[in-house]
């Protein structure tokens, strides 16, 4: 068996909006397990079908959350431990401008924690001098 990441492409549908080509869009990434590529791509389709989902916003309108697409499906490393499976390089706003000689405190860091489902656990705060 190989581990995979494959990306979905979810699309947000909702009831009474105009036409759009700049709807809105979830783009997950699954880690899946598969005998070969073929495998792996019936497992994201799967995944894909498993994650649509419909409800009524605030205003009462439905929103249909549709699986449109596998954007990526690739074979990942033995080790996982340490493997990129995700980057994203676009300009970003800080809280602070910066320039060449500017310094970071990563180990200050205080990452974002989801659940399984996709919803916002908590900021984690880390103890003081935890590296």
């Amino acid at each position: 068996m190989t581990n995979y990441s494959a990306t979905l492409r979810l699309v947000a549908l909702v009831e009474g909006m105009r036409p759009s080509r700049r709807p809105l869009v979830d783009e997950p990434i699954v880690i899946l397990r598969a005998a070969n590529r073929r495998a792996a791509l019936r497992r994201a389709l799967d995944l894909g079908r498993a994650s649509e989902h419909e409800y009524v916003n605030a205003k009462g309108k439905r929103v249909r959350w549709v699986f449109a697409e596998v954007l990526t499906l690739d074979p990942l490393p033995r080790v996982l431990d340490g493997a990129e499976v995700w980057s994203s390089l676009a300009p970003r706003t800080l809280p602070e401008p910066v320039h060449f000689g500017s310094r970071f405190r990563p180990a200050s860091s205080r990452p974002i924690e989801y659940a399984p489902s996709g919803r916002l656990v908590k900021r984690r705060a880390f103890p003081k001098g935890a590296t």
